[in-house]
């Protein structure tokens, strides 16, 4: 059913916003529904892990107005090929819209989901390249991702479903993209929450769960319970 074209993209030849609200919310759910009267809340070797990451280009809007939107839609088309590519059978990529692209990858406990992000943004390293065009010298393309675990703490999934996960991971690209850009932030949950929360506030402002201790940010250097700028 996924494989219909009203769930494709044309452009990036990934999922669409379509597919991720008529599909795959539906698919996370019953994934939860049979972990939860099957499963084991201890998490064993080879159990189902899930990673739920956003995935934006780096100044693609300068792409647009240096280049033009045809070579904005070549660096769209060729991000979609590249990320199908890395992500594999493992998961599913989605254009969110824009320039952002939404990742669920599958892996089997245990797993660190950074390597993921690595790949991914070494991959854009490697193969994303503007072109020198009309006498204009071109330039690699890099990206920002945030990423955090499906679900974010245990029991999360009765509270946030997979689109309050995507804002999770929303959040932490926000992080990479505030502090340099071509680097991947983790969202690692600390404590469930016990006390009343700002559900919007949770989801939407880093500094606020930081701050209140419900999680902290893991980046290529370690954990860090503030914002790191470099």
């Amino acid at each position: 059913t996924a494989s219909v074209d009203k769930y494709l993209d044309e452009l990036t030849g990934c999922f669409n916003r379509k597919y991720f609200s008529h599909k795959l919310i539906s698919y996370m759910d019953t994934q939860r529904i049979v972990k939860n009267r099957y499963g084991s809340e201890i998490q064993k070797y080879g159990d189902d892990l899930y990673g739920v990451f956003m995935i934006d280009i780096d100044h693609f809007k300068s792409i647009n107005d240096v280049y033009g939107h045809a070579m904005g839609d070549v660096v769209l088309k060729s991000v979609g090929k590249l990320l199908r590519e890395t992500i594999g059978d493992n998961g599913v990529v989605i254009r969110n819209g824009g320039e952002e692209f939404v990742i669920v990858y599958l892996a089997k406990f245990p797993f660190d989901f950074s390597t993921v992000a690595e790949r991914i943004n070494q991959a854009f390293r490697d193969s994303i390249k503007v072109p020198s065009s009309g006498g204009i010298k071109g330039r690699d393309v890099t990206c920002s991702i945030g990423f955090v675990s499906y679900p974010f703490f245990d029991g999360a999934e009765h509270v946030f479903g997979l689109k309050e996960h995507v804002d999770l991971s929303d959040m932490a690209m926000y992080v990479s993209k505030t502090t340099g850009r071509d680097r991947w932030n983790e969202l690692k949950a600390t404590r469930v929450p016990t006390d009343k929360i700002d559900k919007s506030m949770y989801l939407n402002s880093p500094e606020y769960g930081l701050k209140r201790g419900y999680y902290t940010l893991r980046d290529r250097e370690g954990e860090h319970t503030s914002i790191m700028n470099n």
